[in-house]
């Protein structure tokens, strides 16, 4: 793979830098997608958003107990 320096003013650079932490890939990664989808040879479409993108009005409407992450009261007969 051969590498390729790139000057980027700053407010470019914070963008790219967020939209790499939002989809949870570097920032190279996202240029050579972006890069092979301008091309015309991507293998797959970006992700525009991510799960909890997509269902965030949802997140906490759901009823159960308050300490379900945490309590190991509730993990009683899974696993075994």
């Amino acid at each position: 793979m051969k590498t390729v320096s790139v000057k980027l003013p700053d407010p470019l650079d914070a963008k790219l830098g967020a939209v790499a932490r939002r989809h949870r890939r570097t920032k190279g990664m996202l240029i050579r997608d972006v890069l092979e989808q301008h091309f015309g040879c991507a293998k797959k479409p970006l992700p525009r958003a991510s799960c909890y993108d997509l269902l965030r009005d949802l997140a906490g409407t759901c009823e159960g107990p308050p300490d379900l992450s945490y309590n190991k009261a509730y993990m009683k007969g899974f696993g075994q």
